[in-house]
Order: structure tokens, then C-alpha cells, then sequence
């Protein structure tokens, strides 16, 4: 009897945590549920309002280091050589040439075989990018980065406790996801039915969401190790981004990784002692993969990274970023993904409702009291 009643006491508790901390949060949940599920065909949505996207991978001359190095030069001079922050590579997504400028001042798509501007745009042009940076970054830079990483974490704790909480009644699960009525009960059994539906998916979303902005961490809990301090260049040896020689860069990345697939170019800062070069090999999940080196101007080598052979924890957080964006299992997960986004915009939306009735029903109910008998007097 007495275990009962502290089981009883504990979940009365927990109940009432789950149900604030979700009141808290569900705006921002919602936020991120909504967009992601939109996030989650952005190379659809690409392909069908950009052309040449979908059109087959460069082969041949395009894909050696002289071919990437003329690809590279053809950014520079489109967007200028102090501009180009970043380029990722023609792939099997895209199959274009995307530059990404400083700053978030804007980028475009470049030809990868004749270096020809297929499209630019400048700023916050494009929606897609908007609704990147809304889901991402909250649109408030590093500091909005944050808060959605730790909005993931409470979101996943949400998920369990709410778990907990609906257990008993699954037994009972029918599988109605939209509310039978409008009254307060509609609601709390909507949100119960779709959170025990929806419970592992979302918190396999909210999870490697949240190690997609804090990785280090991630790291540290599965078990690994902070990786070691990366050497850097010769001191004094700084160079400006139209000191590079490309070729030699790409030949040194090649060699060191034959196997891999050219990713992203990153330009060295206005004045460096590195630059970084991210390539994919074969056994890796995320799209631009995770494998780096890092040379001089000259194409010297100064360190290399290879993600394939990383260990466990590492190569976990490294499947993170493509777990959650969908960006593997082809068109039936990218549906899965999207449900899950729209599942959270819904149990965030329920939750909400269903609180704020619970705490503000019954001011409600007597105010239309006093109005239905403001109304009442006046008729006699």
C-alpha cells in the first residue's frame, strides 16, 4: 500500500513538471517541430525551383585536382576572392557548385564544368535559408544555437517523461491523433495517444539534434575523449586567400585520401596559417563527410583527420547531422522525419491548449457566467 501511494505521489509529480516544463517550451518546440518537418525535403524543394540541380554528378576532367582548382578559381572570380567563405562541391543531392559568401551576405550555384553562375542571391533571399537559420539558429547567430540545443534536451526529456506518464494506457491506444472534441479532454487524449505513438522517433530527433550543436559534449557522454590539439603552421608563415595554389592543396587531400570524395572548400580567414579541405569516404553517413586536412598556401600538409577511423563516439555524433536532417534512406525517411516534425508541432500545440485550459478554465467559465447573467437581468 505504501509503495502505491509513493508511485502515486512520484507520478502526480512528475505529471505536474512534465506539464509546465511543456507549457514553458512549446512555442519552441512547436517552432522547431514546423520547421523541420519543412527542413526535411529542402533538396526536394531545391530541385524542383532550381535548375540544373538535378542533373548527373561532373565526371572527368572537372573532378581532378586541376579540374577542382579551376572550379574554385571560377568562385573566385564570380564572387570575389575576399567574398567566398566556403564552397561545397557538385554531389550526389546537388549537382551544382554552391558557394556560400562571408558574413552571411549571400552565395549562389556555379556550373561545375564550365564555372558559369547558374544562380545568386544575397542575404536572407532565399527561404530555404531562412528556414535553415529559423531552426538552427532561432535567427540570433551562436547564442540562438544554443538555445535550441538545449531546447532539444528538455524536448527529449518531455518525450520520456511523457513516456512514463502514458504508459498505463497503452493498452488502450487508439490511435486517434487528431482531438474527438473541443473541450479539454479532446486534447489531453489527442496529446497522450500521438505522444505514445511518436515518443521513440522524436526522441531519436531531439537527441542527435542536440549533439549536432553540442558535439564536444555528446562526445564526452558516449565515452570518447577530447581530440587532440590540432598543430598549426609555421609561425609567421600567414598567407592572404589569393595566396593559395589550389591544385597543390587538392593533390595533397587527394593523396592523402584516394578512396574519398572532395566535399567542401573552406577559405582561410583574411589573414591565416591554414586552410581546410572536408572529404567523404565511402563508409560515411553524413553528405560532406567528416574527414579533414589542413594545409599551407603551398599544399603542405599539417594535419588530417580521418573520420572512418575515428572512434565509436566520434563516428556516433559524426552520424548525428545526417540522422536528423534526413539526409539518408532516400524519400521514405525524409516522410518519416517530416512526420515526426509535424508529430511535435502537434503534441506542442495540444499540450499548450489543454494547460492553458486547465489553468485559466475556470476564470473563463465565470466570466461567460457573469456575461450570461449581465444578458439574463436584462431581459427582466
Amino acid at each position: 500500500m505504501r509503495r502505491i501511494c509513493k508511485f502515486n505521489r512520484a507520478s502526480t509529480v512528475l505529471r505536474l513538471i512534465h506539464r509546465l516544463v511543456g507549457f514553458a517550451a512549446s512555442l519552441w518546440l512547436l517552432l522547431l517541430g514546423a520547421t523541420g518537418a519543412l527542413l526535411a525535403f529542402k533538396d526536394d524543394w531545391l530541385r524542383l525551383t532550381q535548375p540544373g540541380i538535378a542533373g548527373s554528378l561532373p565526371i572527368g576532367a572537372v573532378t581532378t585536382p586541376s579540374g577542382f582548382a579551376r572550379r574554385v578559381g571560377a568562385a573566385e572570380a564570380a564572387f570575389g576572392v575576399d567574398r567566398v567563405w566556403a564552397m561545397v562541391l557538385a554531389g550526389p543531392s546537388v549537382a551544382l557548385d554552391q558557394v556560400y559568401l562571408r558574413d552571411h551576405s549571400g552565395g549562389g550555384y556555379l556550373d561545375p564544368e564550365t564555372g558559369a553562375v547558374i544562380a545568386r542571391w544575397t542575404g536572407a533571399e532565399r527561404f530555404v535559408d531562412v528556414l535553415f537559420d529559423l531552426h538552427h539558429t532561432l535567427l540570433l547567430g551562436g547564442t540562438g544555437k544554443k538555445a535550441v540545443g538545449i531546447v532539444g534536451l528538455v524536448g527529449a526529456a518531455l518525450a520520456l517523461s511523457g513516456l512514463v506518464l502514458a504508459w498505463p494506457s497503452l493498452r488502450r491506444l487508439r490511435g486517434a491523433v487528431w482531438p474527438r472534441t473541443m473541450a479539454r479532454s479532446g486534447f489531453v487524449a489527442a496529446h497522450r495517444e500521438l505522444g505514445l505513438i511518436a515518443a521513440l522517433p522524436l526522441l531519436v530527433m531531439m537527441l542527435t539534434g542536440a549533439a549536432v550543436v553540442f558535439p564536444a559534449t555528446a562526445k564526452r557522454l558516449l565515452g570518447g575523449t577530447p581530440p587532440p590539439v590540432a598543430p598549426t603552421a609555421t609561425p609567421g608563415n600567414t598567407f592572404t586567400p589569393s595566396d593559395v595554389v589550389w591544385e597543390a592543396v587538392f593533390s595533397t587531400a587527394l593523396a592523402r585520401f584516394p578512396d574519398a570524395s572532395l566535399r567542401v572548400v573552406v577559405w582561410p580567414e583574411t589573414r591565416d596559417t591554414s586552410l581546410t579541405v572536408w572529404l567523404r569516404q565511402p563508409t560515411e553517413w553524413h553528405p560532406n563527410g567528416r574527414t579533414t586536412v589542413r594545409t599551407t598556401a603551398a599544399g603542405s600538409l599539417i594535419d588530417a583527420r580521418d573520420a572512418a577511423a575515428a572512434p565509436l563516439p566520434d563516428r556516433l555524433v559524426n552520424a548525428a547531422y545526417p540522422v536528423h536532417a534526413a539526409k539518408l534512406g532516400g524519400p521514405l525517411y525524409r516522410s518519416l522525419v517530416a512526420l515526426a516534425g509535424l508529430a511535435l508541432t502537434l503534441l506542442s500545440s495540444y499540450g499548450a491548449f489543454a494547460y492553458a485550459r486547465h489553468l485559466f478554465g475556470r476564470t473563463w467559465r465565470n466570466r461567460d457566467t457573469k456575461v450570461r447573467d449581465g444578458v439574463d437581468s436584462t431581459r427582466h
